[in-house]
C-alpha cells in the first residue's frame, strides 16, 4: 500500500519506521509534517511452544525493507532524518561479524524468561535489579530473553564475552 503527495520534489523528506508486532511500517514526512507516502508489510508470529513467542528477524528485516520500498516509488527526494520506533522489549541476537542473526526475535510477548525471573526472586534479587535497572523483575524486559539466548547457543556465553555476538 502506497500512496504519494508531492511538494517540493527537492525538498528532503524524513523516513519514518515502525517496527511493530504485526506489520512493518514506513513512513515519508515533508518538512511540513504532512505524509508524503506511506507503506506497510506484515509480519507473522510464531509460538513454538506455551508462553513462546518468536518472529524471525530475517522476515522482519525482509518486511521492513519492503515497506520501505513501497515508500520510495516514483520519489528521487534525498532523506535527511530517519526515525525508528521497535517493539518495546523484544531480543534478537546476532553474529558481529556477520550481522547475521543466531537466534530468533523473542517478542515482548513472550514468558520463556520467567523460570529465571522466579529464580532470582526466590534468590532474594528482586530489590537490587529494581534499584539498578529502575524494572521490575518481569519475563517481559529484555535481559532475561537475553540471558535465555546465551544459554541456549552453542558456546552463548562464551561467544558473548568475546564480543562475537
Amino acid at each position: 500500500m502506497s500512496g504519494t503527495q508531492n511538494m517540493n520534489e527537492h525538498s528532503p523528506l524524513i523516513l519514518a519506521i515502525d517496527e511493530g508486532t504485526s506489520n512493518a511500517k514506513a513512513v515519508l514526512v515533508n518538512q511540513l509534517g504532512q505524509v508524503v507516502a506511506r507503506g506497510s508489510r506484515p509480519l507473522s508470529i510464531s509460538h513454538p511452544q506455551a508462553g513462546y513467542s518468536e518472529q524471525d528477524p530475517l522476515l522482519i528485516w525482509q518486511a521492513t525493507l519492503e515497506a520501505i520500498a513501497d515508500c520510495m516509488t516514483g520519489l528521487q527526494r534525498p532523506i535527511s532524518a530517519l526515525a525508528i520506533s521497535n517493539q518495546r522489549e523484544s531480543v534478537v541476537a546476532w553474529n558481529r561479524a556477520s550481522g547475521a542473526p543466531v537466534s530468533p526475535c523473542i517478542s515482548w510477548q513472550c514468558r520463556r524468561s520467567l523460570p529465571l525471573c522466579n529464580e532470582l526472586h526466590a534468590q532474594g534479587h528482586e530489590a537490587m535489579i529494581l534499584d539498578k535497572t529502575g524494572l521490575a523483575l518481569d519475563p517481559m524486559f529484555s535481559a532475561g530473553k537475553m540471558r535465555w539466548i546465551l544459554d541456549h547457543l552453542d558456546d552463548g556465553h562464551a561467544r558473548a564475552a568475546a564480543g562475537d555476538i
